[in-house]
């Protein structure tokens, strides 16, 4: 009881204690085809992120959906919400889910996607298991990168910046006929990146490029046919296996290739509204090293992946008084791990899942959903997932859900792999308020809690990949905001408390507070933005058996933006202002300020 106490506190005082000073956010809340009514939402629009020029899609998450994300420039993204990690949160692209099926975690570096071809993010908080399958354990952040409208569109960009930091981006659109349009999009960038150790100046040369391609035919039935192609090229230092910092090498170098195909059809008028997706996805991660004065030893190891999937739902029943909504998935992982050459394992996964949800509103102040999931995993026995949403006068939301997920063949199988790994068990419970303050301001905030069973860590002791019996996380999170003047005001805060139960600690990398601000004004021409984060002090192994307490730091971006005519415009953004080297995990330092100029065309 005190704990709920405190975290009762914290969000009272943090959320309302801002009075009217705090304004209203953009984020538009809107229900999307395959969502729960009672999940909370974070809707981040295209606009939104084009007016804060954040340079990767990390950085619009921090802020945007006070998502808190442990991120370098030298380690994969780790995000944390309600307890869970970057496996317990599903990456969906264009409807396809998306993730490296070679990585630890199944994620993907998101900062290796452009933020300027993404048209709409939606992040669903809490278990979305049942719809989205076990990966969505803790959340779901979905991307649309392809355009509503067939017109021709052309947008290009080039930006100069510290650590001598350059990109250019290219897209456009070409519209066929008066149903089709072809969509093009392609990026390069690179960047001499400052050394995560602290007291080093030696740099590290990090290249990336994509290029997507699709075709969008709307009519009676709606179909797009999308290719990609995603790579990079990165120096990185390497780690001190005894103190966990980051250590200084030389021509260790990883690079990452990935190349995919994805296709979606649906016809919403005809009868039970049928849908479909399929996506098939290939992946290499190689780490290559020679020996030097750095290493005693020579790097080459080769990671494969190979991810196939399909996706199908229909809605036999909608209706004024009546919903439902049934879908099938299919998913299978290719793994393979090769050392200089030879093969050390190869493995593969099948999961599918059969779906269903209803939904009836019981009058006008009370509206219902249920759903249920039933998940075939290789040659084990049947798991179910489950969920329960009540929505009273479109303002109270109830939640309880429940959640599985087989553990990934890098877990599984990797040299740091476990065989005998459990499957991981979630239980959620959230309660949500949102009321329009104002004809333009909203307000929301959610208390929630979550238990894992079989959490999958990383034993420093062993090297190996264990479960943990019991782990679980509670707290409050919320979102505020209304026009002041002619500025434009968001805030986001939330206080989470996330413990290992089994071990009697907190779980690491995980901020007990977080709290973000983003402020815009606009002029005739001019559009000033800045942003502010705030995150709370985290837990972080520091040896086999010793973790230590990384100090809270808030940091401070901003943005300027001028628009010469309607088709050009030229900005400024700098980020991390008061230049704060912080530690992100355990001796991995932040690069300090960055800034960058641009100049945009757009038509």
């Amino acid at each position: 009881m005190a704990r709920w106490s405190r975290i009762l506190v914290f969000g009272v005082v943090s959320i309302l204690g801002c009075g009217n000073g705090w304004a209203a956010s953009e984020y538009e809340t809107v229900v999307r085809e395959s969502s729960f009514a009672s999940s909370s939402r974070v809707v981040i629009t295209g606009n939104d992120i084009e007016k804060s020029k954040a340079t990767n899609l990390t950085s619009v998450l921090k802020v945007m959906a006070n998502i808190n994300i442990s991120s370098t420039s030298f380690q994969p993204n780790g995000f944390f919400i309600r307890g869970g990690d970057s496996g317990h949160v599903l990456i969906v692209v264009d409807g396809i889910p998306f993730y490296d099926a070679s990585s630890a975690q199944r994620t993907v570096n998101l900062d290796n996607m452009d933020v300027h071809k993404i048209k709409r993010i939606e992040v669903l908080k809490g278990s979305q298991s049942v719809l989205y399958g076990g990966q969505a354990l803790s959340g779901v952040i979905i991307i649309d990168t392809l355009p509503g409208e067939i017109k021709d569109q052309a947008r290009g960009a080039l930006e100069l910046g510290r650590f001598e930091y350059r990109k250019a981006s290219l897209a456009g659109a070409k519209k066929v006929q008066d149903s089709s349009v072809v969509v093009g999009h392609a990026f390069a960038t690179d960047k001499n990146l400052l050394s995560p150790v602290k007291s080093s100046d030696i740099r590290y040369q990090q290249a990336k490029n994509s290029l997507d391609l699709a075709w969008i035919q709307k009519g009676e039935f709606d179909f797009f046919a999308k290719t990609f192609l995603i790579h990079q090229r990165a120096e990185s230092p390497t780690a001190n296996r005894t103190t966990y910092e980051a250590a200084d090498t030389k021509d260790y170098v990883q690079t990452d290739d990935i190349a995919g195909a994805q296709v979606g059809l649906q016809n919403l008028s005809a009868n039970w509204r049928p849908q479909m997706w399929a996506g098939y996805q290939q992946g290499r991660r190689s780490y290559e090293q020679p020996i030097n004065s750095y290493a005693n030893t020579a790097t080459n190891e080769l990671y494969k992946s190979q991810l196939t999937q399909a996706r199908i739902e229909i809605r036999p029943v909608e209706n004024n008084d009546w919903k439902s909504q049934v879908g099938f998935s299919y998913l299978k992982e290719d793994f393979g791990y090769d050392k200089f050459g030879i093969e050390q394992s190869k493995a593969f996964g099948e999961q599918r899942g059969i779906f269903v949800k209803a939904d009836s509103p019981v009058d006008q102040i009370l509206r219902w959903e249920i759903g249920g999931r039933s998940e075939f995993i290789d040659a084990r026995d049947r798991e179910d997932a489950y969920q329960l949403g009540l929505t009273f006068l479109r303002q109270v939301k109830l939640e309880y859900s429940t959640g599985i997920k087989m553990p990934s063949l890098f877990q599984l199988y990797s040299s740091y792999g476990n065989p005998q790994l459990s499957l991981e068990k979630s239980r959620s419970m959230s309660l949500t308020y949102t009321n329009e303050v104002s004809q333009e301001g909203t307000f929301s905030a959610t208390i929630f809690e979550t238990h894992f069973d079989n959490l999958v860590v990383y034993d420093t002791g062993t090297l190996k990949y264990q479960n943990l019996s019991r782990a679980m996380s509670r707290g409050i999170e919320g979102q505020y905001g209304i026009p002041v003047s002619d500025w434009s005001l968001s805030l986001g805060a939330s206080y989470e408390e996330p413990r290992d139960v089994s071990n009697a600690r907190w779980l690491l990398r995980r901020p007990l507070q977080t709290a973000s601000l983003r402020a815009e004004k606009k002029w005739n021409q001019e559009m000033f933005q800045t942003d502010l984060q705030w995150i709370g002090s985290r837990w972080d192994q520091t040896g086999a058996n010793t973790t230590q307490q990384l100090a809270p730091v808030l940091t401070v971006n901003g943005s300027f933006s001028h628009n010469f005519s309607e088709q050009w415009q030229a900005y400024v953004r700098a980020q991390n202002i008061f230049d704060q080297r912080y530690q992100q995990s355990t001796g991995y330092y932040d690069e300090g300020l960055f800034a960058l100029v641009g100049l945009q065309y757009q038509e």
